[in-house]
């Protein structure tokens, strides 16, 4: 899970600093990383601004991924987590000092 994570990280920080188009970015990932298939959606200002696939969602079959492709995401929901809340964190939404007990309506100790 941690080689997807810095994937994810690379991908964001080449986005902002590459010369390249995004699609060529994305295949170059791909390929580096021996990639069967990923799907890149980039959203900013609550809208969904760039879609991309790349690779196959079954090699057997050869068939392509693509919009409705579904992944088995594992543990990466963890790190997506912690993402949206240090996000809240910084918007003033969440304090990340307070007790989790204060959102809880059953006693805990």
């Amino acid at each position: 899970m941690i080689k997807q994570l810095l994937i994810i990280l690379a991908v964001g920080f080449q986005m902002l600093y590459a010369d390249d188009s995004a699609d060529s970015l994305f295949l170059n990932i791909g390929r580096k990383y021996a990639l069967a298939g990923m799907s890149v959606y980039v959203f900013s200002e609550g809208k969904g601004d760039y879609r991309y696939s790349y690779g196959r969602r079954d090699i057997s079959r050869n068939l392509p991924v693509n919009r409705q492709t579904k992944y088995r995401i594992a543990s990466i929901s963890k790190y997506v987590t912690a993402t949206a809340i240090f996000i809240l964190s910084d918007r003033g939404l969440l304090d990340l000092d307070a007790s989790a007990s204060n959102g809880c309506r059953l006693q805990c100790l």
